[in-house]
């Protein structure tokens, strides 16, 4: 199995067909197709993708900084990206300073708020009239 992967990493981006593929590791087309299928081999293609790969990453790397530095957009959201200094999905919650130091709950306030309009001398009606002007 470890051969058709070699194989197949080599066979992206070139015209060799899955039956020569098959015919150089010994198998049928059809057991090559069901390896393909199986997560191990897919889980095995996928680690020696990346080990290939991780061999120009400090290329890539440097060349995404490089273009995050000129400005581009989509590399500068890349490059925080790669750095975890953002993800997908964040929310972002706006709050003040005052809902922070506040530790009276709505029902405190309210209170509160009732207090002083029955000091104010003020009504139901005197707030409609007040909204409705």
């Amino acid at each position: 199995m470890q051969t058709a992967i070699e194989f197949l990493l080599v066979k992206r981006g070139s015209n060799v067909k899955y039956s020569k593929i098959a015919q150089a590791v010994g198998v049928s087309v059809r057991t090559l197709g069901r390896w393909r299928k199986l997560p191990e081999f897919q889980a095995e293609q996928r680690r020696r993708s990346i080990e290939i790969m991780g061999d120009s990453l400090p290329l890539v790397l440097d060349t995404l900084t490089k273009k995050a530095i000129a400005g581009n957009n989509k590399s500068i959201e890349l490059y925080l990206k790669t750095l975890g200094l953002i993800r997908e999905g964040f929310d972002i919650m706006a709050r003040s300073k005052a809902e922070d130091d506040d530790p009276r709950s709505n029902a405190n306030i309210e209170a509160e708020i009732e207090e002083l309009r029955r000091q104010l001398g003020l009504t139901d009606d005197d707030d409609k009239f007040s909204m409705d002007n």
